[in-house]
């Protein structure tokens, strides 16, 4: 199930009218909590307010399974999809949380982080036919990919300086005949190398 920004709702998941109002704001640029209002209590008892700056916090791992080289391919999808700053940390893990299931595991943080955030320097356009194209490879490949062994950068990693990305930025709109350990062959005929 591709869960692309622009889909409003997943089948089997209901979020609270907040949550999606949240997201929506969020995927539309809208939401900053860079200056986010507390209301604290002061030492004589009455109320004052605090602005608070939101800092920004790596994600702890939660499993350390990964292997060497599937943690550089993680660190390098990561710089690309997310150049500038983290993805709200909250918004990350529901977007996770939403995947859980249907995305295999090693590829459910790329995934989340490439729907949050478009990669610096790739037109709009072309980030969302990414992310679809991500969305429908990982309902029907997703697990084969994960079985030979394919790394999360080997499918989400942004082109950039003139390097090819990773297989949902070659796609393009086309969709899959073949994935083999080694090579993906389009509908059309084209192949992507490993």
């Amino acid at each position: 199930m591709p869960m692309c920004c622009s889909h409003k709702s997943w089948p089997g998941v209901t979020m609270r009218p907040e949550v999606v109002a949240r997201l929506q704001s969020i995927i539309r640029g809208g939401f900053n909590d860079m200056h986010a209002v507390t209301v604290v209590p002061v030492v004589t008892g009455n109320q004052g307010y605090d602005v608070n700056s939101l800092t920004l916090q790596r994600l702890r791992q939660l499993r350390h399974e990964n292997t060497k080289e599937e943690n550089t391919a993680k660190a390098v999808v990561t710089d690309a999809v997310a150049p500038l700053a983290e993805p709200d940390p909250v918004a990350l893990e529901e977007r996770k949380a939403t995947a859980m299931g249907a995305v295999p595991e090693r590829y459910l943080d790329a995934w989340a982080r490439l729907q949050l955030q478009c990669p610096a320097g790739i037109d709009e356009v072309l980030w969302q036919r990414a992310v679809d194209d991500a969305g429908l490879f990982l309902d029907q490949w997703g697990r084969t990919a994960a079985r030979y062994g394919w790394t999360p950068g080997e499918l989400f990693n942004v082109p950039a300086a003139g390097k090819q990305g990773g297989l949902i930025w070659f796609l393009g709109g086309e969709r899959l005949r073949l994935l083999t350990e080694r090579r993906v062959f389009t509908l059309l005929g084209r192949v992507f190398e490993r």
